[in-house]
């Protein structure tokens, strides 16, 4: 779904001052999705703000988060025939406090705290640029602790065993 989020960002950076930017790590850089995510930022005219990493080595994807505002988690799970998915990168963002964008329905997050952004698991673009667009605003209600508080609430090994003993009983 990295798609997506090129064509929101697209249209949001023609819409507003301030850019909106996007790094996509991992992926071997000749791929042919890599390939086409390329072509279809140079194609939207966002080649500038959409940049490609490739596979990178820890200490450069824990710099990454440190200067990420936003995350971005799985935006096509319909593409797959999903609504529902336990996304194990949303809990990784989780755990380095960094707010992220997603789609479909994850157990973890029923509640759906303030640094879920959750967006329609289909194809369309809007929902994507309101996000970035209310992003600042949003950003005020919570704090990267927050989010890691969250994460170890939820996500920790014992969290985890007791709700698979649970399922047992």
């Amino acid at each position: 779904g990295y798609d997506r989020i090129i064509k929101a960002i697209s249209e949001f950076n023609k819409a507003n001052e301030h850019k909106a930017y996007f790094e996509i790590i991992g992926g071997a850089c000749e791929s042919p999705i890599i390939a086409q995510l390329k072509h279809l930022s140079i194609e939207l005219d966002v080649g500038d703000y959409v940049t490609f990493a490739g596979f990178q080595n820890h200490d450069y994807i824990s710099q990454s988060y440190d200067k990420s505002d936003l995350a971005v988690g799985s935006l096509g799970l319909f593409r797959i025939g999903l609504n529902f998915s336990s996304i194990l990168k949303i809990r990784e963002y989780c755990l380095a406090g960094i707010p992220f964008i997603t789609a479909g329905q994850d157990p973890d997050f029923e509640e759906n705290p303030p640094f879920r952004f959750v967006v329609p698991n289909d194809e369309s673009i809007a929902p994507i640029v309101k996000v970035l667009e209310d992003f600042s605003e949003r950003r005020k209600t919570f704090t990267d602790e927050q989010i890691r508080e969250y994460a170890l609430e939820h996500f920790s090994f014992d969290k985890k065993f007791d709700q698979m003993l649970e399922g047992l009983i």
